[in-house]
């Protein structure tokens, strides 16, 4: 699968192996343009609202509830999505605390993505999907109260966004956010 992923690069680089890619990359540097290319193919960005429903279901029914339970008096609640891709996990998280958990209107709300990718943060950032990719994994009553229409695509809206903060970060870095 890797190599699979890889392939591509080393046509567009004309290089015969792997190995040349990597000392190529590593000459270059973790910054470099080339580096980017090569993580892009690494990563797995597949991504869906509401994804995987079990760990939503987890989350709705056992760990929120417990976490608000426990933080009642703070009335602060941050969750934290490293790996986020497009957004779609948190935008759902956000989707999910909203239409199951009313009483956090009064509360303090972050859920932050986070993606060593920066294209995949900006994309997440401005909140834009495809039809296809809403269609992928919203019921349409979702649709209707947490997207709006932009010609061919959907945005989340500004309610549904405000408890959401995207940033770039690799995770073997220290965060200070």
């Amino acid at each position: 699968l890797l190599a699979d992923r890889i392939a591509p690069l080393l046509v567009d680089e004309e290089l015969d192996s792997i190995e040349l890619l990597f000392d190529l990359v590593k000459a270059a540097g973790p910054q470099s343009t080339l580096a980017s290319r090569l993580l892009h193919r690494v990563l797995d960005t597949d991504t869906s609202f509401f994804r995987d429903f079990r760990a939503f279901r987890f989350l709705r029914h056992s760990l929120v509830p417990d976490i608000l339970a426990r933080k009642s008096n703070v009335k602060t609640l941050r969750i934290w999505c490293a790996g986020c891709s497009t957004g779609q996990e948190v935008y759902s998280l956000s989707i999910m605390l909203r239409e199951a958990m009313p009483e956090l209107e009064n509360w303090s709300v972050e859920i932050v993505g986070t993606d060593i990718c920066e294209t995949l943060i900006e994309r997440a950032t401005t909140g834009l999907y495809s039809t296809l990719e809403i269609e992928a994994g919203l019921p349409k009553k979702l649709v209707g109260r947490h997207f709006k229409n932009v010609g061919n695509h959907w945005r989340v809206k500004e309610e549904t966004r405000s408890w959401t903060k995207f940033h770039h970060l690799s995770l073997l870095d220290s965060w200070d956010k």
